[in-house]
């Protein structure tokens, strides 16, 4: 029983997110320890439990949930750096945590773009590049506040330059010069263009590299459906329209960008 509107039990595969107050923490664990042995004769792994809020309070019955890992990460005598909690990828805690957090990830991401260049396989490398990096990158810096995303963005765009250039030499082209693209237009500075500035006339080569994936995907969609499906899409057709199965960040002279902070 739930005693307020804002308490949450939340469940995404294996992962179990509870919402609720620090006095009401040890309740939910005990039910939930319950009913999972109940419904599906599975014991609750506590060493694999964590437990923390930003105001540092400490749960209830907290020394009952005996564990030989730390379940409380909410503790004002931890390091900030440690004060803090992962859920399904999303950092919540202090800034020293989260600046921890991106840090890693740009390890990581840094990592798989380095072992890209050298699996000698311009073709298997783009592929991987193309549907293991970016989308991973896409996830992380969307559960990001927007300081930390876009450090991570830029630091990020550097590496894939990096490497879609050593792909392009290995494979005997040159890297595209930004007045080769079509419909290019001026490219402002990273550190002088304001983002979310309305006459800012150009958004970066994502837009383009996103349009012509939507462009591919919509037309094989376009291919596989019969006339009558065929007219219905063109029908939905529009500024109302959906976008395609790929999304995409639109003409970058007529979207207005709006980023807001995800926490």
């Amino acid at each position: 029983t739930f005693a307020n509107a804002y308490e949450r039990i939340l469940a995404y595969f294996d992962d179990v997110t509870i919402l609720t107050a620090p006095k009401r923490v040890l309740h939910f664990v005990r039910r939930f320890e319950h009913y999972l042995a109940r419904h599906t004769r599975l014991r609750l792994n506590v060493g694999k439990t964590a437990i923390w809020n930003g105001a540092g309070l400490a749960p209830g019955g907290l020394g009952e949930l005996s564990s030989a890992t730390r379940v409380w990460f909410g503790d004002p005598a931890l390091e900030p750096s440690s004060r803090g909690i992962l859920l399904l990828g999303t950092p919540f805690g202090e800034p020293q945590f989260l600046a921890k957090h991106v840090q890693t990830l740009s390890d990581r991401h840094e990592a798989l773009l380095l072992s890209l260049r050298g699996l000698g396989d311009t073709q298997v490398s783009w592929l991987l590049l193309l549907y293991t990096a970016a989308p991973r990158a896409q996830f992380a810096w969307r559960t990001l506040p927007r300081r930390w995303a876009r450090d991570f963005a830029h630091a990020y765009d550097a590496g894939v330059l990096t490497a879609l250039s050593v792909l392009l030499l290995a494979a005997g082209f040159a890297l595209p010069r930004w007045v080769d693209l079509p419909r290019h237009g001026p490219a402002p500075a990273t550190d002088d263009a304001d983002p979310d500035d309305p006459d800012v006339p150009y958004r970066g080569w994502q837009c383009f590299a996103f349009r012509v994936l939507d462009d591919r995907a919509s037309a094989e969609h376009r291919r596989a459906v019969g006339p009558a499906e065929l007219a219905f899409l063109d029908s939905q057709s529009g500024s109302l329209a959906l976008p395609p199965p790929g999304g995409s960040f639109g003409d970058p002279a007529t979207t207005d960008f709006k980023t807001e902070d995800n926490q």
